[in-house]
């Protein structure tokens, strides 16, 4: 699984040209459900066919978009078998990919000049998106969560294992000094120490400072994979080593007045009992901090609102211009709706429509983006919770 970045979903939103084929499916871990989630997949493509066919592409054109889908995906056992709770699948004439997501989503298809990410909202939004790093003295794991649940990330370039790090020559040095070291300043030929062998029981195992310099490693690599975001960082592990990467860390978001005590080195990379209770506890600390900021934001609007304010605005032609030209500070944003249109940024129009059309897009998911690109918060959740039960619900940085 990709670790989906905020740039990453900008970009997406960004992708014009050709058709687009956005796919989201509810998956199942584990083996017993893959014949029933490659058959939901399986009819999502024809749905998919279908619309293509409805927006005017030939069959042979609808055949090049799909095959890719059908055949790197469809008969791939292995891909099948490690599924987390929801699949997405994006699909234009010169990209590809696919997502494996610790949440679920109902199933849809949306064809049409761009592709739809507002599902992914929960992710990258103020709600609760945030990162594990389950450090041990030689080895880190690192988890990408939401309330749904928490997931194993590969980040490109990480080092998990303090022997990945390390230069060859370096590992040939210590061999050398554990396996048979001479007594200082002895002969040549005097008789050498035993050998130190350790075990896997304390920090002693490696030299601090080499620890030190790993975790730095892993600091410079994460620091770069989440720049430009403000997802809180979690720390699980042991004190010692918790200690030695608080000192090496340099992202500011790291939460650092609580932290989870276990033993990292036992988790596994698909989760087990030990995974999901890593998961209730991390979301047990993080869900308050996640709360009460929303809260404050909400009331925020609606102390607004109340005033009748220039501040806030819940009128979706108003906000989808604001979002653009970068005037939102925050956005709530319903999930479980959508607002089907166009948004022509030469004159500032939104025109709303009825359905959703090859030609048109969800202008939820157009302001949700917008606002994340120039540094606003959004907050993706049911309509039900959104500030005034509206569609949108945003605060402007200034009256406008």
């Amino acid at each position: 699984m990709s670790l989906i970045a905020q740039e990453d979903l900008i970009s997406l939103a960004e992708v014009r040209g050709g058709y687009c084929v956005s796919i989201y499916l509810p998956t199942h871990r584990g083996s017993k459900a893959i014949e029933q989630d490659r058959i939901h997949l399986k009819n999502l493509l024809d749905d998919a066919d279908q619309q293509l066919r409805a927006a005017g592409c030939s069959a042979g054109e609808t055949r090049e978009l799909l095959s890719p889908v059908k055949e790197q995906l469809l008969d791939q056992a292995r891909f099948w078998r490690h599924q987390l709770d929801g699949l997405c699948l994006f699909r234009c004439p010169e990209l590809f990919y696919a997502y494996r997501l610790p949440f679920s989503f109902k199933e849809q298809v949306v064809v049409g000049e761009h592709l739809h990410i507002k599902p992914l909202l929960p992710l990258l939004s103020g709600d609760g998106q945030f990162y594990l790093l389950a450090v041990h003295k030689d080895s880190v794991r690192v988890y990408q969560g939401t309330r749904y649940g928490m997931s194993y990330l590969q980040v490109e370039d990480l080092p998990e294992e303090l022997a990945e790090m390390l230069e060859d020559v370096d590992r040939e040095r210590v061999l050398q000094w554990h396996s048979e070291t001479r007594v200082p300043g002895g002969h040549p030929r005097s008789v050498t120490r035993p050998a130190a062998f350790h075990g896997h029981g304390g920090v002693e195992q490696h030299d601090e400072d080499e620890i030190i310099r790993y975790f730095r490693r892993i600091d410079e690599v994460l620091a770069a994979a989440l720049k430009n975001e403000a997802a809180p960082l979690l720390l699980a592990g042991e004190d010692k080593s918790v200690a030695l990467y608080q000192r090496a860390n340099t992202y500011p978001h790291i939460i650092e007045d609580e932290v989870i005590k276990t033993n990292p080195s036992a988790l596994r990379h698909e989760f087990g009992a030990e995974g999901q209770a890593l998961h209730e506890r991390a979301w047990e600390i993080l869900e308050p901090r996640f709360k009460a900021t929303q809260d404050r934001v909400a009331e925020d609007y609606r102390m607004w609102a109340g005033q009748n304010s220039e501040r806030v605005s819940d009128d979706i032609a108003a906000v989808v211009p604001a979002a653009y030209f970068q005037r939102v500070h925050a956005l709530f944003v319903a999930l479980d709706r959508q607002s089907w249109g166009t948004f022509d940024p030469e004159t500032g129009k939104v025109h709303l429509e009825d359905e959703s059309t090859a030609e048109n897009q969800d202008l939820l998911d157009l302001a949700a983006v917008h606002t994340l690109a120039n540094g606003g918060r959004v907050y993706a959740l049911p309509a039900a919770e959104v500030p005034g039960n509206a569609e949108l619900a945003a605060i402007y940085r200034y009256e406008i």
